[in-house]
């Protein structure tokens, strides 16, 4: 009977939540939520606590399309300095990102973190999900099966977002520049409300909302958006939401995520430090 026990104890200890673990391979951290939630911070505190570990991110494959695409379309030239060509993609980048293959980005961006669980323990993935609305993570289970994954949630409600967007363009690394538009309406495709105490993960109220809509708006004229232009992008996302959360009048809505999760973390309660100790003391493999 202790054999037996002793013999299922080393089998929990070695199966992952989301699929067998191959013997030799590293475990997938995958970071997911909106953009400018935190994951990046957290990603980078990960890689200095856990040993033979490394990092990929959307972004690595994201950044090389857009300026690929730039050529293609002669708005930029290959012998431009690197910060010039990512100022012309932040310029152009409604245009450039529209006609994306975006499932290739991400398929080329989920083979590769494969391939590092061959060689490293963990692979921390920075990557998002519902970009293409449920294709991007059926993408991902499909070609991660077979590997050791824990899936992180990585929180922040849409003003947090707006203020993290702003103080991450306030750096002079054009490369961590973002859209704040695309990130707060990124929100409303992965979460969605839920009349379940025990499934919520977060209440936003219809006055939180419109504060980030506000934020957002004046964000985009002091970016030189025309003010017209500005008010419909504000428009269509105000509509987005209230049609998705608010459409019964209600003035708060419980939430729960579209795609599931082993821990959530919600960064704008918590630092990137306290972010990283809760999801080290969860992983199954670390010791």
């Amino acid at each position: 009977m202790k054999i037996l026990i002793f013999l299922i104890i080393i089998f929990l200890n070695i199966t992952s939540l989301h699929g067998d673990r191959t013997i030799g391979n590293g475990t997938i951290i995958v970071l997911h939520g909106t953009g400018s939630s935190g994951k990046t911070s957290i990603s980078k505190i990960l890689h200095q606590r856990l040993s033979n570990s490394i990092c990929i991110s959307v972004d690595d494959f994201l950044w090389p399309a857009l300026i690929q695409n730039g050529i293609n379309r002669n708005l930029i030239q290959k012998s431009m300095p690197k910060q010039e060509q990512q100022r012309t993609v932040l310029d152009n980048l409604e245009q450039l990102s529209a006609d994306l293959v975006w499932f290739e980005i991400f398929k080329n961006l989920y083979q590769q973190t494969k391939l590092l669980t061959e060689k490293y323990s963990y692979v921390i993935l920075d990557t998002v999900f519902g970009t293409l609305n449920q294709t991007d993570f059926n993408c991902f289970c499909n070609e991660t099966e077979n590997c050791s994954v824990f899936s992180v949630l990585v929180y922040c409600s849409p003003l947090h977002i707006a203020e993290h967007v702003i103080k991450r363009n306030s750096t002079k690394k054009l490369s961590e520049n973002r859209d704040i538009f695309s990130h707060v309406r990124h929100f409303a495709k992965i979460y969605k409300p839920t009349p379940t105490t025990d499934e919520a993960i977060d209440t936003i109220s219809k006055q939180e909302l419109e504060k980030a809509l506000h934020i957002v708006f004046n964000y985009l004229i002091q970016s030189g958006e025309k003010k017209s232009k500005a008010k419909e992008k504000i428009k269509k996302l105000q509509d987005r939401y209230f049609d998705k959360f608010f459409k019964k009048n209600n003035q708060k809505v419980q939430l729960q995520a579209n795609f599931p999760f082993d821990i959530m973390v919600n960064t704008a309660k918590l630092s990137s430090e306290q972010c990283t100790q809760l999801i080290l003391d969860k992983l199954p493999t670390h010791h």
